[in-house]
């Protein structure tokens, strides 16, 4: 194993990909730094020989006090993986507001400050990997997860810009997108949908189809998150890594659907599916 990414940072490790991706690099040699919101919730890495430490992506003091308490032991990260993130689904024009804030802290500007705090030293030694986990839903808005699918769209434009610049002093960033991976993500992001379907929502005849929205990615024969971690690893590890990585199941609408049929003909099967021609 070179030493290039001899230590591994992972966000969002509580549960899920996170949790996932952490044991896969572990598997593979790395040391790897898992953080998360409650150390408790990674007692099982810890017993794989992970190094936990809780982290908010949301809180610059907690992005700060990691930062400093890494460099204090002389860890320089050679693998980011920002992989914390948050979903509440829901119709955009009722959407709360602290909700969209919520999942644009988390998903977009936590991702951001976590990966200015730790690319310096990349910078630095001419080498390194940022690992952004984005999703298909950041490629296809579906009804019900439009502020979810725009802070997506809003991660892949960061990467892009983030290739580009770095790319000049050897650290190398790719793209993770992810689609029916089988997590608790779905179940949580259903649990509050309840809150935002007022009697006096206009969208209260389709709740059901916000719910089934909210659980797409547990449908069916959804990849389980050891498998995905598994490939993202091998992926991020090799001599040369890829520049964007789509895995799960039912790829295809993002390869065939989104990129050759016409926006009005999609949005007019997307309506159906999620039933917004009941409204009408």
């Amino acid at each position: 194993m070179s030493d290039v990414r001899r230590v591994a940072l992972v966000t969002g490790c509580d549960s899920g990909i996170g949790k996932a991706l952490a044991g896969a690099l572990i598997d593979r040699g790395l040391t790897v730094y898992a953080t998360g919101l409650g150390p408790e919730a990674m007692a099982d890495l810890v017993g794989r020989g992970a190094q936990v430490r809780r982290l908010d992506v949301t809180r610059p003091e907690e992005i700060e006090a990691l930062k400093g308490g890494l460099a204090a032991e002389g860890v320089r990260v050679d693998l980011l993986v920002n992989n914390a993130g948050y979903g509440a689904m829901g119709p955009v024009a009722e959407m709360p507001m602290d909700d969209v804030r919520r999942q644009y802290e988390v998903n977009v500007f936590g991702l951001l400050a976590v990966t200015q705090a730790f690319v310096g030293p990349m910078i630095a030694a001419r080498r390194g990997l940022i690992v952004n986990v984005g999703s298909t839903s950041g490629i296809l808005t579906s009804p019900f997860a439009g502020v979810y699918c725009s802070t997506k769209a809003a991660v892949h434009a960061l990467n892009d810009g983030l290739r580009m610049e770095l790319a000049p002093f050897g650290v190398r960033v790719m793209r993770v997108e992810p689609n029916q991976i089988r997590t608790r993500f779905g179940d949580t992001a259903a649990a509050g949908l309840g809150a935002r379907f007022a009697p006096s929502s206009h969208y209260l005849a389709v709740k059901d189809a916000a719910i089934a929205r909210a659980q797409g990615s547990q449908v069916g024969n959804a990849m389980p998150a050891e498998d995905f971690a598994r490939r993202v690893a091998e992926a991020a590890l090799r001599a040369d890594p890829p520049i964007r990585l789509r895995l799960g199941r039912e790829l295809w609408p993002y390869t065939v659907f989104k990129p050759f049929l016409p926006s009005r003909t999609v949005d007019r099967l997307l309506s159906r599916r999620f039933k917004l021609d009941r409204l009408a």
